[in-house]
């Protein structure tokens, strides 16, 4: 018989794993963060970005961590659906800003047909 697991504990992403929260962030919407970015690094990159500034649909305002232990295990960002656009947006202009030109073409253009649809 399996043991009962004790029941996550959710807070505020701590300093030290940010580069986890991004991780979880982009497991959450892996089609979509690499779409935009065009790889995994720069899509973690470009979270990792996001995280610390504010106004975004992953800054450190929406984003809670669920722990269990001591070990982040998942993450949800919240905020109200009526600032979805502006967030994203946002979200967008700083992982931007975060990759290499190369990649930022590629990433408009996914912006792009992403807003179309």
């Amino acid at each position: 018989m399996s043991q009962a697991l004790d029941p996550p504990l959710v807070g505020h992403p701590r300093r030290d794993e940010h580069a986890r929260v991004a991780e979880l962030l982009y497991e959450s919407a892996t089609g979509l963060y690499g779409r935009f970015a065009g790889s995994r690094e720069l899509a973690l990159r470009g979270i990792e970005a996001a995280l610390e500034s504010p106004g975004n649909s992953v800054s450190l305002e929406t984003v809670a961590v669920a722990r269990i232990g001591s070990e982040a295990a998942g993450v949800m960002a919240t905020f109200p659906v009526a600032e979805a656009g502006r967030r994203a947006r946002r979200f967008v202009r700083i992982a931007l800003r975060a990759s290499p030109p190369r990649s930022r073409w590629r990433m408009w253009r996914a912006n792009r047909a992403e807003a179309r649809a």
